[in-house]
């Protein structure tokens, strides 16, 4: 699993490399605190099953040519189970006042883990610009700087009193 997590939770991890007895199977408990989001991502090889133990998250899944095209968000809550296809693009937001805690199944015990803005880091930032119709600087920021753009400044005009 990938090192580099965007957010402040808890990750556990059980693999094969940990537990070599785990010949096909990888399982995470992963707990977010209020507001904290993992990231769009993918794992290039496998499936992942996801139950959902406490707390509100949102959730969405894209997945070409399987199921809902639009990745169009959902609600979790304790109970809940998503499936997530190999390949697919999700993420889980913590929307709720609590932590949410879930487990993760993967049916690979050495799971792959690829961020979305690890993808963009592997274009060239003319290219990028073009493909996404984006200005220099937005793509510069996402093929350079991790994906993270600086929100734009609010500048309040000055009255002038006549």
């Amino acid at each position: 699993m990938n090192d580099k997590l965007s957010f402040k939770g808890t990750v556990q991890n059980a693999n094969g490399t940990d537990m070599p007895i785990l010949e096909t199977l990888g399982m995470t408990q992963v707990i977010l605190q209020p507001g904290e989001l993992l990231t769009p991502h993918i794992h290039p090889n496998a499936n992942e099953l996801a139950y959902f133990v406490s707390g509100t998250a949102e959730v969405a899944v894209y997945s070409v040519g399987q199921g809902d095209p639009d990745a169009t968000p959902f609600q979790v809550t304790a109970g809940d189970v998503v499936f997530f296809p190999q390949g697919a693009v999700h993420y889980v937001h913590n929307i709720g006042k609590t932590e949410v805690d879930f487990i993760l199944s993967f049916d690979n015990p050495n799971f792959d883990l690829l961020f979305v803005t690890d993808i963009f880091k592997q274009f060239d930032t003319a290219i990028f610009q073009q493909a996404f119709g984006v200005n220099a600087k937005i793509a510069q920021a996402m093929t350079h700087g991790g994906g993270i753009v600086p929100a734009p400044v609010k500048r309040r005009k000055k009255r002038v009193k006549k």
